[in-house]
């Protein structure tokens, strides 16, 4: 995203997926702010925080998970990236990264892995409608958007 502004506060250079389906703001947006919640008045205040300005590094694979119900599941495929490419597609469940199962490691960690280094090959085991498969991709920091 080029350029956001919420209430007071403008933002340049966020990595945001659109998806109709969900209504959340994400942790790494609100780490950047000390946040406190109204929750009888449905209100969220936010005030800058010490990572305002801190820069919106993405991974470089060109997914983005989530953890439902114990498993890690591939949330958005960005066009033209290394996981579509390799065949990733939203829905599937991820189960072993870089022959680490995926029940071993927590989110931050796989998130942290995708984002590694510019050129290094990845190993993903997923499973899609009951079957395993594993792609093979190259982490790049240029891709096409969601």
């Amino acid at each position: 995203l080029a350029e956001i502004s919420v209430g007071p506060f403008m933002h340049r250079g966020l990595s945001i997926s659109e998806d109709d389906s969900l209504s959340t703001i994400g942790l790494r947006y609100l780490s950047r702010f000390i946040v406190t919640i109204d929750y009888s008045g449905g209100v969220m205040y936010l005030k800058k925080g010490a990572r305002f300005d801190a820069p919106d590094y993405g991974d470089m694979s060109g997914i983005q998970l989530l953890k439902i119900a114990n498993q890690i599941v591939v949330d958005v495929v960005h066009k033209e990236s290394p996981a579509q490419r390799a065949g990733i597609r939203k829905g599937d469940v991820i189960v072993e990264v870089s022959g680490r199962p995926a029940a071993d490691l927590r989110l931050a960690d796989i998130r942290r892995v995708l984002r590694t280094e510019k050129n290094k090959v990845m190993s993903i085991r997923v499973r899609r409608a009951g079957k395993e498969t594993t792609a093979r991709f190259r982490l790049s920091e240029i891709w096409g958007q969601p």
